[in-house]
């Protein structure tokens, strides 16, 4: 181990002594590579990024450019001169003329949307967000004490007190950062913090809505002629940000807003964004258009199969469970209701309609069987009536005809039975007709229903 160590150590010496010349030599570009750069003008370092500059306090070491042996002791008698108590007080803003107004320059950078909670209208975010002003009180010669920066803890100097207007939980900050003073007094702090906020979600057009959700920060303890706010850009900084791959940003808007007749100043941040549909219509949808129009086709499942309810109830219960998942991803507080839950709706009605019409078409069924078998029976057991007027092989005399004239009076009971039986068959055909053509007329309505539903709402939700 000892004598791999050498030569690796030996290696990055040497690599660090080169860089360090080519710096030296070349100027700031070194083959291509970007580095930052300082403004001396405002004290602080561009980095540039793809699009965008995120601006760093300047990172100047506090170590004075001499190496006196004293810089420990300058930098101890600046922060006695600047932050002493006799002198400076961090509840009170620091600018000379109480009458104006400290302009607190803004900038909110979005590193990640962690979650859009549809349910509970919410958005999960990790934000950075930049603020700067101008401390009066906060200057020094950096010539005199060679010092350009200067590190200084939030309960030592004056800040602003924000809040996030909007929030559901408490702001999690993640990172503690210290404010930095430079010496023409510019202070330069910020937080980066995961905030949930408030977030109204229009569900009318699920899964292809546009959702447009904001971070409002608002300054409580000071009125807008007391502290106000400027953006340092007119949209949220997402050079920084990490794709999200269940929604599309589409822009992104930053504006100052007065409230209370101008007596409360608030920035706020918006970010409009696409749902990505695909997850959704291929997990939820398209199962449940495959089960309705399954359900169309119970009508044309022979009755002598036994399996004709049965089907039909399977399918209802199918859909039924797909629909209570998806209504566990839709908010309960919607306004109106959302056109994928119509659609769902009319998906349960036409199953359930389907089930009850299978129901009595199968009982119109075995109605008509059970009086066919009951009228074959009969006809079969009743005697056959004569055709003519014969009596034994012999013609009938006048006294013959005379008795039957007498007994015309009184009907037979084989004949009334047998008119009673014509009347129920006559019956028993017309049920057996409708029952033909119930299965056809039910499956033409239900498709048809069916199609219209489905082309309404792709049509919809879609425009």
């Amino acid at each position: 181990m000892k004598t791999m160590a050498i030569p690796y150590l030996h290696y990055h010496f040497t690599t660090l002594l080169f860089t360090s010349l080519c710096i030296t030599v070349f100027g700031t570009k070194l083959d291509g590579i970007q580095l930052p750069t300082v403004d001396d003008a405002h004290g602080i370092t561009s980095l540039n990024t793809s699009n965008k500059v995120f601006k760093l306090p300047n990172v100047e070491t506090i170590i004075p450019h001499s190496n006196d042996a004293d810089s420990y002791d300058k930098v101890r008698k600046l922060y006695e001169k600047l932050l002493s108590p006799n002198r400076y007080n961090p509840k009170i803003r620091p600018v000379y003329g109480q009458n104006k107004a400290v302009m607190i320059t803004l900038e909110l950078y979005m590193f990640d949307m962690i979650s859009i909670d549809d349910v509970n209208q919410r958005m999960i975010s990790d934000c950075y967000i930049s603020m700067d002003w101008k401390d009066e009180l906060i200057t020094w010669n950096k010539t005199e004490f060679g010092i350009h920066l200067l590190t200084a803890n939030t309960q030592d100097i004056w800040t602003p007190e924000l809040i996030t207007h909007n929030a559901r939980d408490k702001v999690e900050s993640k990172n503690v950062i210290q404010p930095k003073l430079l010496h023409n007094g510019n202070v330069y702090w910020g937080q980066n913090f995961v905030l949930t906020t408030a977030c109204n979600l229009d569900m009318d057009k699920y899964p292809f809505d546009i959702q447009t959700c904001s971070i409002t920060i608002i300054s409580v303890a000071y009125i807008s002629s007391h502290l106000n706010f400027v953006l340092g850009n007119d949209a949220i900084n997402m050079s920084l940000f990490n794709k999200n791959y269940g929604w599309d940003i589409l822009h992104t808007k930053a504006q100052v807003k007065y409230l209370q007749s101008n007596q409360t100043v608030t920035a706020e941040f918006a970010i409009t964004m696409q749902r990505r549909p695909k997850f959704i219509l291929i997990n939820d949808i398209f199962p449940m258009l495959s089960l309705s129009f399954l359900n169309c086709f119970v009508f044309l499942v022979p009755m002598e199969s036994g399996e004709k309810i049965g089907f039909g109830i399977s399918v209802l219960l199918a859909v039924a469970v797909f629909i209570s998942n998806t209504s566990t991803r839709l908010p309960s507080s919607a306004l109106g209701l959302p056109a994928v839950t119509k659609y769902l709706g009319y998906l349960l009605i036409s199953c359930i309609g389907s089930v009850f019409v299978t129901i009595v078409d199968v009982q119109l069924y075995y109605y008509i069987q059970k009086h066919s078998i009951k009228e074959n029976i009969l006809s079969a057991s009743s005697p056959a009536k004569p055709t003519s007027h014969q009596n034994n092989g012999k013609h009938k005399t006048k006294s013959d005809d005379i008795n039957d004239d007498d007994n015309d009076d009184k009907i037979p009971a084989p004949m009334f039975s047998n008119m009673k039986m014509t009347g129920r068959c006559t019956f028993v055909s017309l049920l057996g007709m409708i029952s033909k053509y119930t299965g056809i007329v039910s499956f033409c309505c239900i498709f048809g229903l069916w199609c219209y539903a489905t082309v309404w709402f792709f049509m919809y939700v879609a425009t």
